[in-house]
C-alpha cells in the first residue's frame, strides 16, 4: 500500500518536531540555569524567615556580648569630605558596661515607631546616665546618611552604629524594629520589649535593673 505524498510528509513533520522538542528540553540553557538559582534564592529566603519566625527572641538569660563600630559626633553636618570623621574606628563592646544597667534599642530610620520614641530615648537616657545608666543603639540596614540624619533630627547623644551582617540582630534573634533590651548589671537581660516602649515602661525597667545590681 502506498501512503499518499502528503500524509507521508506530515508523519515525517511530526516526527522531527517531536525530535527537535525533546532535544530542546534536554538541554539545560542559561535561562533554565537562571530561573533554578532564582527559585533557589527564594527557597532559601523563605526557609531563613520561616527558621527565624520559629526562634524565640531572647528574653531572659545572659545577654549575648557583642561588639559595634560606632558613629562619630552625628553633630557635625554630614558631607562627603568629612564622612571619614565619622569613622574613627571606635568600637564598644557590651561587655564593656557591665556592672550598670545598659539599654539595647533596635532601630531603622524608616520605622515610624522608632521616630515616636526617639527623643524619649534620648531624654531618658540623659537623666539616668549619671546613674551608670548606658544606651545602645543598633542601627539595622540604613545607609550611613539616612542614619546621621536620623540621630542629628533627635539630637541623639548615646552610641550608636550600624549592625554590620546583621550579626547582633541575629544573636538576639530580633523580629522587627523597634525592639529593646533591658540589661541588668549582672549581664542578664532583665526585659525585652518587641514593639514600641512607653516611658512609663522604660523608667519601669531601669529603676528594676538598678535595684538588681544593688542586690535588692
Amino acid at each position: 500500500m502506498t501512503v499518499p505524498p502528503d500524509t507521508y510528509a506530515d508523519d515525517l513533520y511530526a516526527v522531527e518536531a517531536s525530535s527537535s522538542t525533546t532535544t530542546r528540553n534536554g538541554v539545560i540553557t542559561p535561562f533554565n540555569i537562571v530561573v533554578m538559582l532564582v527559585v533557589l534564592g527564594l527557597i532559601g529566603v523563605v526557609g531563613y524567615g520561616v527558621y527565624r519566625s520559629q526562634q524565640d527572641t531572647l528574653n531572659e538569660g545572659k545577654a549575648p556580648d557583642f561588639t559595634l563600630r560606632i558613629y562619630d559626633d552625628v553633630n557635625i553636618p554630614y558631607s562627603d569630605e568629612n564622612l571619614q570623621m565619622r569613622f574613627s574606628g571606635q568600637e564598644i563592646r557590651l561587655s564593656d558596661f557591665k556592672g550598670g544597667v545598659v539599654v539595647i534599642n533596635v532601630w531603622q530610620s524608616n520605622c515610624p515607631p522608632c521616630h515616636e520614641e526617639a527623643e524619649m530615648l534620648e531624654r531618658v537616657f540623659r537623666e539616668y546616665e549619671a546613674s551608670g545608666v548606658m544606651f545602645i543603639g543598633v542601627n539595622a540596614k540604613d545607609p550611613d546618611r539616612l542614619a546621621y540624619e536620623y540621630l542629628a533630627q533627635y539630637n541623639i547623644t548615646y552610641p550608636n552604629g550600624l549592625d554590620r551582617g546583621d550579626r547582633i540582630q541575629d544573636t538576639y534573634r530580633t523580629t522587627g524594629y523597634p525592639e529593646t533590651f533591658i540589661i541588668d548589671p549582672n549581664g542578664n537581660i532583665s526585659k525585652h520589649f518587641a514593639g514600641p516602649v512607653t516611658e512609663a515602661q522604660l523608667r519601669a525597667e531601669i529603676e528594676k535593673a538598678m535595684k538588681t545590681g544593688n542586690g535588692l
